[in-house]
């Protein structure tokens, strides 16, 4: 009997540990995907980084990373200083070329998961303008 109570007690421990061990598997795979996708947003900042100012676009793209699609996509939001503070309008800009003074950059990745729900992430940034003197020195 007493036998028969301790393949109980080792049997419910080890149904545990196989519970936790699914979990944990579950869990690090989520976790692989969230820093891909972070991976693939840093990326994409970094390459909108190194295209004119005046010339960025949104857009979007599919990067297939370890047998996953991500779908990032991009917009730009134009800012203008005005007043002390920062506005969406063009209506602000009194004066001069109606070029932004800064842009608002997001980013959004999404990926299925392995259980089949959606899952995503946004990474906000802001671009500033930068003229250049005469000279050929930079000025904000």
């Amino acid at each position: 009997m007493e036998v028969l109570v301790a393949l109980v007690i080792i049997a419910i421990g080890v149904a545990g540990i196989v519970g936790l061990q699914r979990l944990f598997m579950q869990s690090s795979t989520r976790a692989a995907q969230r820093i891909t996708a972070m991976d693939i947003g840093q990326a994409k900042i970094e390459a909108l980084r190194l295209v004119v100012f005046t010339e960025l676009t949104p857009g979007f793209e599919t990067i297939t990373r370890q047998g996953n699609d991500y779908r990032t996509v991009w917009n730009i939001e134009h800012r203008y200083w005005s007043t002390g503070e920062w506005e969406d309008s063009v209506s602000v800009r009194q004066q001069g070329p109606l070029v932004p003074d800064a842009k608002l950059i997001t980013v959004s990745v999404e990926w299925l998961e392995q259980g089949g729900g959606t899952a995503s992430l946004r990474l906000e940034t802001w671009f500033s303008r930068t003229r250049v003197r005469p000279n050929n020195t930079l000025f904000p």
